[in-house]
């Protein structure tokens, strides 16, 4: 089993347009909403890809039966804890012709502390029965900024043989990096923003540095993969048996949200069956390009897996790194 957690669900409201007139009068092609999460989000593809999953955090009085009823239609198993407030709404607004994607997220309602001591143990318990622990996205206030670092922790101490990893950005990064877990998935600005660097040149012209960057921050984290995602430009896997490059594969982009948490997914159901490096980018790559094909935060099925899988292109950038 693999235990996600989502600290900040959300209701994702997608708005399709041909493109963003800043200032000006914007008129929705089409509008739809999806209940999510980070992590919901990756349990919804591990189910897909056939990995039994437990969906763990917080819920908020108002929307907890929307959530709850989302779940149960994916078939999800959920854990949650509930807290008073209600579920924040983020923005969405994809342009058709350039496939961009801009985001305008909530912050979210404020969590008691007591809420935050009930998913310490939630999070305990089910890390004993976890092959791995996904902790992604942000914290609503109220959470400490080493949330994320106390989990790990608590995860090491209740199960060591369970994989932990770990999606976030800013101090809750930072400081999850302090308790050393196996799996980093940063996108190309998050690992930015960690490092105090700038890979302007795109991937072409910046491929050894970010290659070095990895390696650098591998070394002191003692993260086992670091998968960096760059959008169209494909991602980067590394690993101390060689650093891998998969091309984005060639389908029809309709929606941007999900994509990274699909490739969390696919790495995790692969790393944790014992697929390497190579193949592990492979199912990330695939889980990521068969949810792009979807519409709003629908995401990759197992469908979309298969026919996309054929498709994906890995090269080896260089074997053996330790």
């Amino acid at each position: 089993m693999i235990a996600t957690v989502t600290l900040n669900p959300c209701r994702d409201r997608t708005i399709v347009i041909p493109r963003l007139a800043v200032g000006g009068l914007n008129r929705a092609g089409s509008v739809r909403d999806d209940m999510s999460g980070k992590g919901i989000n990756v349990s919804a593809v591990l189910r897909s890809l056939g990995v039994e999953t437990l969906c763990l955090g917080f819920i908020f009085d108002q929307g907890a039966d929307e959530l709850t009823e989302t779940l149960a239609a994916k078939g999800l198993r959920h854990d949650f804890v509930r807290a008073p407030g209600k579920i924040r709404t983020n923005l969405k607004i994809f342009e058709a012709e350039s496939r961009r994607m801009t985001e305008i997220n909530e912050a979210g309602s404020p969590v008691p502390a007591e809420r935050a001591d009930e998913l310490r143990e939630k999070v305990r318990r089910s890390a004993r029965e976890s092959a791995a622990v996904v902790l992604s996205g942000s914290a609503p206030p109220g959470v400490k900024a080493d949330f994320y670092r106390e989990l790990i922790e608590i995860c090491r101490e209740a199960n060591p043989s369970a994989a932990i990893a770990l999606d976030a950005d800013g101090e809750l990064l930072k400081n999850g990096l302090d308790a050393r877990p196996d799996i980093l998935k940063p996108n190309l600005c998050e690992l930015e923003n960690l490092l105090g660097k700038k890979f302007g040149g795109g991937f072409a012209a910046e491929r050894d540095n970010i290659t070095r960057c990895c390696g650098e921050l591998a070394r002191e984290t003692g993260a086992g993969l670091i998968c960096v995602s760059m959008g169209a430009e494909g991602a980067l896997l590394w690993s101390k048996d060689g650093v891998f490059f998969a091309k984005a594969p060639d389908v029809e982009v309709r929606s941007l949200q999900g994509a990274g948490d699909s490739m969390m997914a696919g790495l995790c159901a692969a790393y944790v069956t014992g697929k390497p490096p190579a193949e592990s980018l492979r199912w990330a790559a695939a889980a990521a390009g068969g949810s792009v094909m979807r519409e709003g935060t629908e995401l990759c099925g197992r469908e979309d897996f298969d026919g996309v899988y054929g498709k994906v292109e890995i090269e080896e950038i260089r074997t053996g790194t330790i």
